[in-house]
């Protein structure tokens, strides 16, 4: 089955119980909940826990070990439940450096953050997939100055959000925040 990120969550969504269905909800919301899923993956001797536990270690801290096993456990682990997970995304990947940047923009890497190798930098990790230096940004303007410099970025989904709407808003369904966010970021160019 190929992946495809806009049927994922209802593909993912569908093959849980309720109990679940509402802790990943919450998880995806916040740490607290992400806590909260993990334990409760836990205590069914589930291998998804480990891969929650690994990724909240790494958020913040380079640890090469941890990072090699997060990524030894994420090729067993269920690809769409991943994605629903990751806590930022990795965009204007390397790999599609023939694209124009509006389309490279959109190129959402299936790398993740706590995955990718340590520099010694926090904000800088390298991407082995594509040998690409990835930087974490943590607000709109440094986003946007290292994705129109064509280098691979990492945002928070706070950020992302914060950065699709221009106040207040009501979404219904399961809008692509970051979508949203690349549109209004590269408006002006084609």
């Amino acid at each position: 089955m190929s992946f495809d990120p806009e049927f994922a969550f209802a593909r993912v969504f569908g093959r849980m119980d309720e109990p679940e269905r509402r802790l990943l909800l919450l998880a995806v919301q916040g740490d607290e909940g992400r806590r909260d899923y993990a334990a409760w993956l836990a205590a069914r001797d589930d291998p998804r826990a480990e891969v929650l536990s690994l990724e909240l270690q790494l958020r913040d801290h380079d640890d090469p070990q941890a990072a090699k096993e997060l990524q030894t456990r994420l090729s067993t682990i269920d690809r769409e439940w991943w994605w629903l997970l990751q806590t930022s995304r990795i965009h204007n990947c390397g790999a599609a450096t023939s694209k124009p940047p509006k389309v490279r923009f959109r190129l959402q890497c299936t790398q993740e953050w706590a995955g990718l190798q340590p520099t010694g930098d926090p904000n800088v990790r390298h991407c082995e997939k594509c040998e690409q230096q990835v930087y974490r940004c943590s607000n709109g303007q440094q986003a946007n100055a290292r994705a129109l410099a064509g280098e691979c970025i990492a945002v928070a989904p706070e950020m992302a959000r914060a950065q699709a709407t221009d106040g207040p808003a009501m979404f219904v369904g399961r809008p692509d925040f970051v979508a949203m966010w690349a549109e209004r970021l590269f408006s002006g160019l084609s």
